[in-house]
Formats: structure tokens, C-alpha cells, sequence
């Protein structure tokens, strides 16, 4: 099975050209080209850091730290 593309490199410029310092899980699956279901199984099995809860938009919200943690976990090839 041939592995998924890593995240394009120009994903902190795209969170600061939006203005804003966090990104949605959408926004997140387009970067690293994963389905929404792939990104909410790796984070109930524990395996990418828990992004903030906006209650509000009941939206999760995606800080750079978190962006990095997910692609150090692709690049280890545990998913």
C-alpha cells in the first residue's frame, strides 16, 4: 500500500495568511490529504495530541503544535 503524501511544507504560511493562529479539522485533513474519519480515529486511539474544543462552533481547533505532532506521527509510519 503505497503511503500517504506528508504535509505540504507551506502549511505555517497558511495558517498565518488566514489570520488566524489555529486551523479546523478540515483544514487539517487538506493539508495532510487524510479523510476526517482518519484524523478522529487517530485522535481516540491517543495517537495525535487533543487539539482544543471550541464550544461555541463546536469545532476542534488546530494549533501549530499539534499540525507538527501529526506529521512526525506520518513520518513515522505508525498509522
Amino acid at each position: 500500500m503505497p503511503k500517504r503524501s506528508v504535509a505540504r511544507p507551506a502549511k505555517e504560511r497558511l495558517i498565518h495568511q488566514r489570520g488566524r493562529t489555529t486551523l479546523t479539522s478540515a483544514e487539517v485533513c487538506d493539508i495532510f490529504n487524510i479523510p476526517k474519519a482518519t484524523l478522529h480515529y487517530w485522535l481516540k486511539h491517543e495517537r495525535i495530541p487533543q487539539p482544543m474544543f471550541n464550544p461555541e462552533t463546536r469545532q476542534l481547533l488546530w494549533t501549530q503544535t499539534e499540525i507538527d505532532a501529526i506529521q512526525k506521527f506520518l513520518l513515522r509510519g505508525e498509522n
